[in-house]
């Protein structure tokens, strides 16, 4: 109740808003509520551990506040629901924030493919990509040589696209080996 009060008189008023790792206190259902709230929001700062967004999330971002200019949503590791921030929720980027200048994004579940789509928004200056490697681990079970095999497939095909023209100038990798 506080933070939707909150948000309802700061309206349009509320420029940037940024939410960093707050448990079960404030989720990802308070962006939701910010972009029903606070539409004229221009920079989003959302990382969690607990609740990453996800593509419904996204979308009600995306619907609601549409001159958003830099959105930092990458899932804090170790993430207990990394499963919600994919593709999809690129996507979703690629259809609503057209005048997206900076986006830092991360997880096993975004991948080459999440990032070309990315390529449409023609404002884009920074793409920051994180990425650890127990982000790609399927359990305890799994060997050693799997997980890093898959850690490198993922980094390499991240790295091709440093040679598409545009994208390749704004992509920015930040590699974590824990």
């Amino acid at each position: 109740m506080g933070l939707e009060r909150l948000l309802q008189v700061c309206e349009s008023t509320l420029l940037s808003l940024s939410i960093i790792d707050c448990g079960t206190l404030l989720t990802d259902k308070s962006i939701w509520l910010a972009s029903c709230y606070s539409r004229m929001l221009r920079s989003v700062e959302y990382l969690s551990s607990s609740f990453p967004l996800g593509p419904d999330v996204m979308y009600a971002l995306g619907a609601g506040c549409r001159d958003i200019t830099t959105l930092k949503i990458h899932p804090i590791y170790p993430c207990e629901n990394e499963e919600k921030f994919s593709n999809k929720c690129l996507q979703i980027v690629s259809q609503f924030c057209s005048d997206l200048e900076v986006l830092s994004i991360g997880g096993s579940k975004v991948d080459i493919n999440g990032l070309v789509l990315i390529e449409s928004c023609k404002h884009l200056k920074d793409v920051q990509v994180s990425l650890f490697i127990s982000d790609f681990y399927q359990g305890k079970a799994e060997k050693e040589d799997t997980k890093l095999k898959k850690w490198q497939k993922f980094v390499k095909d991240i790295k091709s696209l440093e040679r598409i023209p545009g994208l390749g100038n704004i992509l920015k990798l930040s590699l974590q080996n824990t």
